[in-house]
């Protein structure tokens, strides 16, 4: 492994230019996400198989549709019972880790890359670092949402469409706005809730 692909998986300084590892990985998850994307309507058993040896963790039961894009794969780790809706963006240069039961709506973005703010010559030289991003159990991030590096989004809360999240959500909360804040308390588990119809 090249200094820095260990320096990006640590969350440390370092310029992807510099290391061919890093190349390679790259090139080697968008193979696998041309197979992905490729697939057929009915092919989520094919879709899984596949995501199951290109990232982390893909947990049973998990449904994620197509078009996908990321940029390494290993780094995504996804519990079960998830759904991943159409033209989700991981930027995967830290690890994005989703709990079960997590809704995830269509044009999210997990953004994990963080670049450099006051050093231009850093900036301009390519140079970054990064932060995981983590998703509770049984959270819905609806449509259009960006998810900034260093996020954790606590269970069962629900993010707004097209909001963007730079700050950690608390549990139980609907949150929405730019930037993303929580704006009521939820019903909580075991509590009473909204009487289930029958079909």
């Amino acid at each position: 492994m090249g200094l820095h692909l260990e320096r990006m998986l640590a969350g440390e300084w370092y310029n992807p230019a510099k290391d061919p590892d890093l190349a390679d990985a790259y090139m080697e998850c968008q193979r696998e996400l041309a197979r992905f994307n490729a697939t057929g309507v009915e092919e989520d058993a094919l879709r899984a198989e596949i995501l199951r040896g290109l990232w982390g963790e893909f947990g049973e039961g998990s449904v994620v549709r197509q078009p996908l894009v990321c940029e390494f794969g290993f780094n995504i780790r996804v519990g079960r019972g998830c759904f991943v809706n159409f033209d989700v963006l991981f930027l995967d240069t830290n690890t994005v880790t989703l709990g079960d039961g997590v809704q995830v709506g269509s044009r999210v973005q997990f953004v994990t890359p963080i670049h450099p703010v006051d050093d231009v010559e850093m900036r301009a030289a390519g140079w970054e670092r990064s932060a995981p991003i983590v998703v509770g159990d049984n959270v819905w991030i609806a449509a259009g949402v960006t998810v900034c590096a260093g996020v954790t989004i606590e269970e069962n809360s629900v993010i707004g469409a097209g909001s963007v999240v730079t700050r950690d959500i608390p549990a139980n909360v609907l949150a929405v706005g730019t930037p993303c804040r929580p704006v009521r308390e939820l019903h909580r588990p075991g509590e009473p809730g909204i009487p289930m119809l029958d079909a």
